[in-house]
């Protein structure tokens, strides 16, 4: 084995790298919907795929020495930025990793002179960024459908209540016709004014019989109840007269028989 080869398998860039795979393994891209998410994720995702198959069938001893220095920088620095996407969800925090993987790209891809490797590792990438998108429409029409089905029910809810509202609406003008209108009909509001005013005349009646009955009004100087007592009074000593003179009639008949 060369010391180029050796090299190569024993450079750190080779657990950095590691590192950027396994973390791009572990993005939920279900968490994800908007576009500019879903194209930085996907071009990501992509890249290195495609990197990881050149890095496969890559020759270390076409490589400069100097090349795996710089690119063990760029890989760490990918995978801080992948690292801490993870943590906080940051769309930019992918983007910073695409510029580094753009400096991966810039680097290693001119090393690879077998055209049947790179169309594979170009394969792999397009798989990969293929399955990324697939999976984002996926989950982007279920999310629709259920959205729709969601507007479809407040539609519905919505039409349900323009129908009570106009049902409401009707028996409100109803009512207000019932109550104030006497275009075609005595209204409530007039009956009820109508009925007021009677209850009014009818207290007054009641105030002044009550005067004249105890004499309050000043009208006369005997009260009707006075009078009363006085006609109960003379209709007694009438009876009485007439009893007496009754009782004499009689008496003077018997004289004489």
């Amino acid at each position: 084995m060369s010391r180029w080869i050796e090299l190569f398998e024993s450079h750190d860039f080779r657990k950095q790298w590691s590192t950027v795979v396994d973390l791009t393994e572990h993005i939920d891209l279900d968490k994800f919907t908007a576009t500019t998410e879903i194209e930085e994720l996907a071009r990501l995702k992509k890249v290195v795929a495609y990197l990881e198959s050149l890095l496969g069938s890559l020759d270390p001893e076409l490589v400069p020495e100097s090349t795996w220095d710089s690119s063990k920088l760029k890989a760490q620095n990918c995978a801080q930025n992948i690292s801490d996407f993870l943590d906080d969800a940051n769309i930019s925090r992918v983007a910073s990793a695409n510029k580094h993987l753009d400096g991966l790209l810039s680097v290693l891809v001119p090393f690879h002179t077998d055209c049947g490797d790179v169309a594979k590792a170009a394969i792999e990438g397009f798989a990969q960024y293929s399955k990324t998108v697939s999976s984002q429409l996926t989950n982007f029409l279920d999310l629709a459908n259920k959205n729709l089905e969601v507007i479809a029910d407040e539609e519905k809810r919505a039409q349900q209540f323009v129908t009570t509202s106009e049902k409401a609406a009707s028996r409100i003008k109803d009512l207000e016709s019932s109550y104030f209108d006497d275009t075609e009909s005595e209204s409530l509001k007039t009956r009820l004014a109508a009925l007021e005013s009677e209850i009014n005349t009818n207290a007054k009646n009641i105030e002044k019989y009550k005067g004249e009955l105890l004499g309050e009004d000043g009208s006369s100087d005997e009260s009707i109840s006075s009078r009363i007592t006085l006609y109960e009074s003379e209709a007694k000593h009438d009876a009485e007269q007439i009893a007496l003179a009754a009782y004499s009639a009689q008496n003077g008949q018997l004289f004489r028989n």
